[in-house]
């Protein structure tokens, strides 16, 4: 692997998390899911999504701004990734700050 090749390969993990994914934020979207067009440049989108409905409701806007053969390459080559949020136990973190 040359310079040049080392130099483009990004090694990104975007993380969205109470996003909606919606057309207003479409330039973006679009931005961001260009990065691996070229070459794979090792770029991945981790969306989290509250319950089922959230999920769908998330890739039917994907869907929407980038098309069906777009996130189908993204998911077939794990770049894009549907992860339920994270447990997040607030009130131990606030009690081990007082502690």
């Amino acid at each position: 692997m040359d310079n040049l090749e080392k130099n483009q390969n990004l090694n990104l993990n975007f993380y969205i998390w109470g996003h909606s994914l919606d057309t207003s934020d479409k330039d973006y979207i679009i931005d961001l899911f260009s990065l691996n067009d070229d070459m794979d440049r090792n770029v991945q989108v981790i969306i989290y999504y509250f319950d089922k409905n959230a999920k769908f409701t998330l890739l039917n806007n994907l869907l929407a701004i980038l098309g069906k053969d777009k996130v189908e390459q993204w998911m077939k080559n794990k770049w894009l990734q549907f992860r339920p949020n994270p447990e997040i136990k607030f009130d131990k973190m606030i009690s081990e700050k007082t502690a």
